[in-house]
C-alpha cells in the first residue's frame, strides 16, 4: 500500500505522529599524552526542559573494533603464516591504540571503572541522568598512542500539542476523612506541576505525575496547572470546598433507667441527636430516621420485660464510624390498683350508691 496514502489518511483521522529527535552534545577523541595518565573535563549546561531529555554516552576504545584472534590450526604452512601474522597486528593495535584504562564521572558520579572500562573493553553504551549544570570528567591511561571516541547524545521525542490531562481521586464540594488528595497526571512526555491553594501561593512543583496532596483539618481549596517540555499547558484542575474530617459524630442518648409497662409487646420510641449531619444511622441494625436537623427517631418493639441492649452505629458524610452501646431496662407492672370506699367498716347509711 502507498505509504503517502497512509500518511494522508493519519492526518486525515487526526492520528498523531511522532519522531525521535536526536543531538550530538560532545563527539570527540581523546588521547593519552602522558603514560601516567591524562585528564580531561568537559562543560555541559542544560535548561530545566533538556534536563528532561533521554542521554547516552558512548565510549569507543580506539576503533571501536572486535579485533579478534583467529584460529589458524589445521591451515596450509603460508595461510597459517598470513593468519599468524593478522593476529600479531590485530593484538599490537589493541596494545598499542587501545588504554589501559578509562575512568569517566558526570558531577562526580563514576560511570567507569578500570574493571568496567580496560583493555579488553572495546565499546561501552551507558545512558545518562543529567542536571543544568554538569562537569563530565575523564581520565585515562594507556601508551601515548592510545585513545578512546566520546560522544554524548541527548534524544527528545517530538510529540503533537496535546496538553496534559489531571486526574484526581476527589472532586469539589466533597468531605473526606482520608487526609491525603492523589494526582495523575497523564501526558506522553515529561510534565512540570504547579499547586497552588486559594491564597495563589504556589505550594509544589513537581515533575512526578502521580503524587499526593496533603490535607488540613477543615476547609481546603486547590488550584493545580500542567504542561509539558513543549510547552503544551492544561486548563486549571479546581478543587474546591474539599473539607478533611476525621472527628466522628457525637451521639446522645437521652433515657430514662427504667421503663415499666403492664402489657407487651410496646413500640418504644428512641430519639438520638447527633453532633453533625448522618449518612446513616442504626439502632440494633434498625435504621434511623431524620426528624429534625440532627436529630433521629427509630422505633424498637419490646416482646416482654427485660434489659435490652442497643448497639447504635452511625456513619457522617466523610466516613467516619462512630459506635455506641446503651441498655434499657423494660420492666412489668405486677401490682393490683388499689380499691377505696367512701363508707368506714360498720356503718349505716340511707344512700343506696357506694362509692369506690
Amino acid at each position: 500500500m502507498n505509504l503517502k496514502f497512509l500518511f494522508f489518511v493519519a492526518l486525515m483521522l487526526g492520528i498523531s505522529t511522532t519522531h525521535a529527535q536526536t543531538t550530538s552534545l560532545i563527539s570527540k577523541k581523546y588521547y593519552v599524552t602522558n603514560q601516567n595518565g591524562t585528564t580531561y573535563t568537559e562543560s555541559i549546561s542544560r535548561t530545566p526542559a533538556e534536563v528532561l531529555y533521554q542521554y547516552k554516552l558512548t565510549i569507543k576504545n580506539a576503533d571501536g573494533a572486535d579485533h579478534l584472534q583467529k584460529s589458524c590450526t589445521g591451515l596450509s604452512i603460508i595461510a597459517r603464516i598470513l593468519c599468524t601474522a593478522q593476529n600479531v597486528i590485530q593484538q599490537a593495535y589493541i596494545d598499542i591504540f587501545r588504554v589501559n584504562s578509562a575512568i569517566v564521572s558526570i558531577n562526580n558520579l563514576a560511570l567507569t571503572s578500570t574493571s568496567t572500562f580496560n583493555k579488553n573493553t572495546k565499546i561501552l553504551v551507558l545512558p545518562l541522568t543529567v542536571q543544568e549544570a554538569n562537569q563530565l570528567k575523564i581520565v585515562i591511561k594507556g601508551t601515548t598512542l592510545s585513545f578512546i571516541d566520546v560522544k554524548l547524545e541527548s534524544t527528545v521525542v517530538q510529540s503533537d500539542t496535546t496538553a496534559p490531562t489531571q486526574l484526581a481521586n476527589i472532586q469539589s464540594n466533597s468531605i473526606t476523612k482520608n487526609p491525603l488528595i492523589h494526582i495523575s497526571i497523564s501526558d506522553s512526555s515529561a510534565t512540570t506541576t504547579y499547586l497552588w491553594n486559594n491564597q495563589q501561593e504556589l505550594l509544589l512543583t513537581t515533575t512526578e505525575k502521580e503524587f499526593d496532596i496533603n490535607l488540613t483539618e477543615g476547609l481546603n481549596n486547590f488550584v493545580i496547572q500542567s504542561k509539558d517540555i513543549y510547552n503544551n499547558t492544561s486548563s486549571y484542575l479546581y478543587l474546591t470546598n474539599i473539607t478533611l474530617d476525621t472527628t466522628p459524630p457525637a451521639l446522645n442518648l437521652t433515657l430514662a433507667s427504667e421503663y415499666i409497662y403492664s402489657t407487651y409487646p410496646q413500640n418504644f420510641t428512641l430519639n438520638i441527636t447527633s453532633s453533625e449531619d448522618l449518612q446513616s444511622l442504626t439502632i440494633n441494625n434498625i435504621a434511623a430516621t431524620l426528624v429534625a436537623p440532627n436529630t433521629y427517631s427509630a422505633v424498637i418493639i419490646i416482646n416482654n420485660p427485660q434489659t435490652l441492649t442497643l448497639d447504635l452505629k452511625a456513619f457522617d458524610f466523610a466516613g467516619n464510624e462512630k459506635i455506641q452501646t446503651s441498655s434499657i431496662i423494660f420492666g412489668q407492672d405486677n401490682t393490683p390498683p388499689a380499691i377505696s370506699s367512701s363508707l368506714a367498716s360498720n356503718s349505716f347509711t340511707n344512700i343506696n350508691t357506694c362509692l369506690l
